[in-house]
């Protein structure tokens, strides 16, 4: 008899593992569901339908720390930090020990430009020294309240662990310029260029080299577009164009190609010596036409002077030279 009722407690005991198993199963699988389907919303611009998922999925089961974080980022994503917040913090509380949800915390007030956001995103830095976005992010608090040197640190950590972080590089050498810490900053730039030569950043980090003297990278107008290069260089005979800069040469072909009208028009200087000057613009020329043949020789006007090109307005009295814009013709 005693050894029937151990039997039946024992049988009990595992009925009632296997459904506390199948409860827990079942909701290793709905957080991993979520995980994909929030980390796809996140990723894509159909932002809506991943608000409107998480919305139903909140009402249904408002303690899943997932269902709050990921309404919460996908509002943040819609220009909603005000709506978002409530469900950040409520991540937050039921999994405290997450760095990230309190960096997105810190993110949904640094929108809102209510000052609380570097609380937060210390919070995050407690939990996870190494946490990359708290590092960057706190960092640009600094640099917005004009705490340059402090902003310095926390670039220089997040540049430690990822040394091609293009926001940390970036702001590091803007730090460096309020700083007035010009070879440094002149470094900073460079450092920023090897990793971004596009896009606006790119075109504002050259106009701060060039300012410092440096025209390593140019800033060339053609048309409605802004093409940002490394200067063009030459050969150890000084008329050729080197083999480094025919990609610069192949950029700038392209975009006056993909211009319906204009002619593209190469202008060379170097101080005292015409001919020299003379010579490179026409091996300009040669190696524009191998690399965009589509756009034609007749579309390609150079020109020459034994004398620095000058910029009054930008105090730019540059020795040696190369300048390209469009003409109509």
């Amino acid at each position: 008899m005693k050894l029937l009722i151990k039997y039946s407690s024992l049988v009990a005991a595992v009925c009632v593992l296997s459904v506390l198993s199948g409860c827990v199963a079942k909701e290793v699988a709905e957080n991993f569901a979520n995980t994909v389907k929030g980390d796809y919303y996140l990723s894509t611009d159909n932002h809506e339908a991943g608000e409107e998922y998480f919305r139903r999925e909140v009402e249904q089961n408002p303690e899943n720390v997932l269902n709050n974080y990921y309404y919460g980022r996908l509002l943040l994503l819609s220009h909603r930090a005000k709506t978002a917040l409530p469900y950040l913090k409520k991540a937050a509380s039921l999994a405290p020990e997450n760095a990230d949800y309190h960096f997105w915390i810190g993110a949904a007030y640094g929108s809102l430009e209510q000052g609380k956001e570097r609380t937060f995103y210390q919070q995050a830095l407690q939990l996870d020294p190494e946490h990359q976005q708290a590092l960057t992010a706190l960092g640009n608090s600094y640099m917005r309240s004009k705490q340059y040197t402090k902003a310095l640190q926390m670039y220089g950590k997040a540049l430690s662990l990822w040394p091609e972080n293009p926001g940390a590089l970036y702001n590091r050498a803007l730090a460096l310029s309020k700083l007035g810490r010009h070879k440094e900053e002149k470094d900073a730039w460079h450092r920023y260029l090897s990793v971004n030569s596009s896009g606006r950043l790119a075109r504002n980090a050259v106009e701060h080299l060039n300012a410092l003297g440096d025209f390593s990278y140019r800033n060339y107008i053609l048309g409605a577009r802004l093409v940002t290069v490394k200067a063009i260089a030459f050969d150890q005979s000084g008329t050729e164009v080197a083999r480094a800069s025919r990609s610069s040469l192949e950029m700038i072909g392209e975009t006056a190609a993909g211009i319906e009208s204009g002619m593209l028009q190469v202008v060379v200087y170097y101080k005292g010596d015409t001919e020299l000057a003379k010579a490179r613009a026409l091996s300009i020329r040669r190696q524009l036409l191998k690399s965009s043949p589509e756009l034609g020789r007749e579309r390609i006007g150079v020109s020459w002077f034994g004398e620095p090109q000058r910029n009054r307005k930008k105090k730019w009295n540059i020795e040696e030279s190369i300048d390209f814009f469009l003409i109509n013709k």
